[in-house]
């Protein structure tokens, strides 16, 4: 029977890693020099530097290669993937970098996970002997699932999740989350702060990011008007130019969605308002530039990212301190940064 390819490239990738090894060398080359040097195609050196990290002969640094493991460490950290669906890496791709990142910094090594429910994840864990979790973006409706099958044994875990509300963060241990209410609070206080008072806010009307702005309008006396408060896209190229005129409002906000944002472009684009308004972005990520080059007489002054900063170091250092022993694992509300349409500027952290 013929030995498939990649099984093949296997061996012979052990084979390369102990010459390396004797001379002192832990990294291997790229994957498409291997590919080169093997004389296999690219797609069969990666499934054999799978298998090899299967096996703790390899790990895998993000963006920076494979390395010849040694000995097998006691810092490994399974990570498991939403229920089994690696849909959700496309969901926030800078977020699980900026987090494979921060574990790597750690000295960690990574193991991905697929697991459709807690239980299963636990055997895989203990199979492969890991001595720590991260589930990333499981559904809400797990949260509660997770807590009790892990409540059962001594595996210190983290949970990162996004767009959580108030309950679920307080009755969820373990739980590093994205603050929609505080975002929603913070995006308002610094537009409250540059002195505008009549905002209009292009938002969807479920809690929690509504309610934030909410708050702060009414920490600060202002009543909210009906009249300023856009939630659906498609009632933005009717209700908006309408809050345009002389008396009308100074500022909007405006919540992430390719739609909602662009409809909003398409009425300020060459629009005399934009000498004395305000608009400011919610979660465009690396979109800004495109967006300034697309509508250059549309003055945006700030946009709200998502930190994937501040939630990687947490999460990263809070799962290296458990393996430690130095602490146990507590959750954190990550907020967000701004921005600003001239020059970075740091928003506030919780």
């Amino acid at each position: 029977m013929n030995t498939p390819p990649h099984i093949r490239a296997r061996q012979q990738l052990i084979t390369m890693m102990s010459g390396l090894t004797r001379k002192g060398v832990q990294r291997l080359p790229g994957e498409r020099q291997l590919a080169d040097e093997l004389g296999v195609s690219l797609m069969t050196v990666k499934k054999a530097i799978r298998q090899l990290v299967l096996e703790d002969k390899l790990r895998t640094a993000p963006r920076d290669g494979h390395y010849i493991c040694g000995a097998r460490t006691t810092t490994d950290v399974g990570i498991v993937v939403g229920e089994g669906n690696a849909s959700t890496f496309v969901r926030m791709p800078r977020t699980i970098a900026r987090i494979l990142q921060e574990i790597d910094r750690h000295g960690l090594v990574v193991r991905l996970i697929s697991a459709r429910d807690p239980d299963e994840a636990l055997e895989v864990l203990a199979r492969y002997d890991l001595q720590a979790c991260l589930w990333y973006m499981p559904h809400a409706t797990r949260l509660h699932a997770i807590n009790t099958v892990f409540a059962r044994c001594a595996l210190p875990y983290a949970i990162v999740s996004e767009d959580v509300l108030p309950q679920d963060y307080d009755r969820t241990a373990n739980l590093f989350a994205y603050d929609p209410a505080g975002v929603g609070r913070q995006r308002t206080e610094w537009m409250l702060a540059r002195g505008h008072r009549r905002i209009a806010c292009c938002t969807h009307d479920a809690p929690p990011i509504y309610d934030g702005f909410r708050q702060a309008m009414s920490a600060a006396g202002l009543a909210i008007d009906p009249a300023l408060i856009i939630h659906h896209p498609e009632d933005v190229d009717r209700a908006l130019p309408p809050l345009l005129g002389p008396d009308g409002v100074t500022a909007i906000i405006a919540e992430g969605g390719y739609t909602r944002q662009q409809r909003i472009f398409r009425v300020l684009d060459g629009h005399p308002w934009n000498a004395r308004g305000e608009l400011l972005l919610d979660d465009i990520g690396s979109r800004l530039a495109e967006l300034r080059q697309a509508h250059p007489t549309v003055r945006i002054t700030a946009v709200v990212h998502r930190d994937e900063e501040a939630l990687a170091e947490a999460v990263g250092s809070a799962l290296a301190d458990a393996i430690a022993g130095r602490a146990a694992i507590v959750g954190r509300r990550i907020l967000a940064r701004f921005i600003s349409a001239d020059a970075a500027t740091a928003g506030a952290r919780p």
